[in-house]
């Protein structure tokens, strides 16, 4: 059994291979980004983010993240096909929020952020846009451009980004979703999780993460 003093050791030499994703987008932060990183997620994205005002860009734990990756949060990118012209038209009215309420062109939309799940792997040159969620466990195929959401393990590709499969069975993701093995203790996922993270042959997989969701929960 590992020991907690083990696990930190084991953390510090993790964070010395891997990129901090924290610190990397730490600059967008202090220009009002609301950040909120989950723990191991790593990768050095490019954010474009003008400043945009109550703006967030959430990514859960254990993300995996390509070289060459680039994410829009905001209006930023945002070139509307439904209004008069594609331009800007906001930096020369920016206190216009403009459109009827009934009917407004997406580049006003309130939810502009991107929200990334956990267990997420976002190949290398891929685009996500703003106003995008990923569900847990997804796959974003290198190059791909996301520009609607992701449902849970789902692998997406294309341009723009469509559906190609499910990475388990909807009985195992159903499980999966419930276990949230993501917000479980790192002492249990080494201890108690080990077979269920290197085994890929489903009815196996399937019987590790039964076993193991009763665990959880009863432990």
């Amino acid at each position: 059994m590992i020991t907690r003093e083990q696990v930190d050791l084991q953390e510090e030499r993790l964070m010395q291979v891997i990129p901090d994703l924290s610190k990397h987008l730490a600059p967008l932060a202090e220009r009002g980004l609301g950040l909120d990183v989950g723990r191991y997620s790593y990768g050095t994205p490019m954010v474009y983010y003008q400043g945009d005002p109550n703006r967030k860009l959430s990514i859960g734990k254990f993300v995996s993240i390509g070289p060459d990756v680039k994410i829009f949060c905001g209006r930023q990118g945002s070139h509307p096909l439904d209004l008069l012209s594609t331009f800007p038209m906001s930096m020369l009215y920016p206190g216009y929020a403009g459109g009827n309420p009934d009917n407004v062109s997406r580049v006003f939309m309130k939810s502009l952020d991107v929200e990334i799940g956990n267990d997420v792997w976002i190949g290398a040159n891929s685009v996500i846009l703003a106003g995008v969620t990923i569900g847990h466990g997804a796959v974003v195929a290198a190059g791909a451009v996301v520009s609607s959401s992701v449902e849970p393990y789902t692998v997406v590709g294309g341009v723009p980004a469509k559906p190609i499969k499910l990475r388990f069975d909807q009985s195992a993701i159903d499980r999966l979703l419930q276990l949230a093995w993501w917000d479980l203790p790192i002492e249990h996922l080494i201890n108690n999780l080990q077979s269920a993270f290197f085994e890929s042959d489903p009815e196996k997989f399937n019987i590790c993460i039964k076993t193991h969701f009763l665990i959880s929960k009863l432990g």
